[in-house]
């Protein structure tokens, strides 16, 4: 019999989104880091620094962007001096453009700045490093001067960029039905494929992104259920009851037959490890009822909140229309003029 699919391996189709409050602080840090790095850089400009050592002119750009969109950091002065004496000695070593490392320095610090995962650290190092190398390309290709504060400022957005994979957050969604069917039993798939549906609808509907996500958990829920039934039905399956009970009954019978106390020793011990199987299958059983459960009242919660939002919004019927008392008031008028009219030319035509 085939092993069926660990529900903790299963991997749940992603989706970006970003929260209220990083909506709100992502624009306001990408705009200190590019404004400073152009402050920066043009004040550089008057020393010469872009010409005469534009390591560390790219350097202070980058790096003080970096702490403008971190100014409540305690450490962000830091991480700016550390991008600079990266970016100028990294320059020297590799000779190579300075953008490209100081962009990627400033992402792994950002990251590092908000305490960030090691997979998000990664990223924001990436985006961060593509950012700032795309961007000088970009200034190169529009002709910007090498110590203009037009560059500096494409330079400071692109390296911002390292900021995006940090304020984003990942949504599991419900998976296709094509996933379903290839990894749920036909037995076990019509919760999940009804949840996946339910979800498509309220998603159709456009809820409010906090409903939106929970939903999406909801749904998601359904399917893990779903996987941790087939497992149960699988564990059930590879040790029946009945087989356990039969093995049981004929080493009782045994026992009693027995004279060795060694032997009637470990046969009474092998008994006691019976009982104590078949009081885990029972178990398993309840286990699997109560799961069951959980899918019907998450299948439930999803069909309440289907009407839930439909009885939420405005219906037509709600809404009486501002000119139809007046539009009434003429047709009743004119219905009166015309009555009024009809039976003064019957009553001229009968005289």
């Amino acid at each position: 019999m085939r092993s069926p699919t660990d529900p903790q391996a299963v991997a749940l189709p992603m989706v970006p989104e970003l929260l209220q409050p990083d909506r709100e602080a992502l624009p306001q840090e990408w705009g200190a880091w590019t404004a400073w790095s152009a402050l920066v850089f043009a004040a550089g400009s008057w020393w010469g620094l872009p010409q005469d050592a534009p390591a560390l002119a790219v350097g202070l750009a980058v790096g003080l962007g970096l702490w403008a969109a971190h100014p409540r950091s305690r450490w962000g002065l830091f991480a700016a001096g550390f991008v600079v004496a990266t970016t100028v000695s990294g320059a020297a070593w590799l000779e190579t453009n300075p953008v490209w490392i100081a962009g990627g320095v400033a992402g792994g610090l950002a990251g590092q700045l908000r305490g960030a995962s090691l997979h998000e650290r990664l990223q924001a190092v990436l985006a961060g490093l593509a950012g700032a190398g795309v961007a000088a390309l970009a200034a190169q290709s529009a002709g910007f001067a090498s110590d203009s504060a037009a560059l500096a400022a494409l330079v400071g957005a692109g390296a911002a960029c390292a900021l995006v994979p940090l304020h984003l957050s990942w949504r599991a969604i419900p998976p296709r039905e094509r996933q379903i069917r290839r990894t749920l039993s036909p037995a076990l798939r019509e919760p999940a494929l009804r949840g996946t549906r339910l979800y498509r609808q309220l998603a159709s509907q456009d809820p409010p992104p906090e409903a939106h996500r929970g939903l999406s958990e909801v749904a998601c829920w359904v399917y893990r259920l779903g996987l941790s039934l087939q497992q149960l039905d699988h564990e059930l399956t590879a040790l029946p009851a009945r087989e356990v009970r039969q093995r049981l009954e004929a080493l009782l019978d045994r026992i009693d037959a027995s004279e060795d106390p060694l032997l009637r020793d470990r046969r009474l011990a092998t008994v006691a490890h019976y009982q104590q199987v078949l009081a885990q299958v029972d178990q398993v059983r309840r286990e699997r009822e109560r799961l069951r459960s959980l899918q019907e009242y998450a299948l439930a919660y999803l069909e309440e909140a289907r009407l839930g939002l439909l009885l939420a919004r405005t219906l037509p019927g709600q809404v009486v229309p501002d000119r139809l008392g007046e539009v009434l008031g003429r047709l009743r008028s004119d219905a009166t003029e015309a009555t009024a009219l009809r039976r003064t030319a019957q009553e001229l035509q009968a005289g």
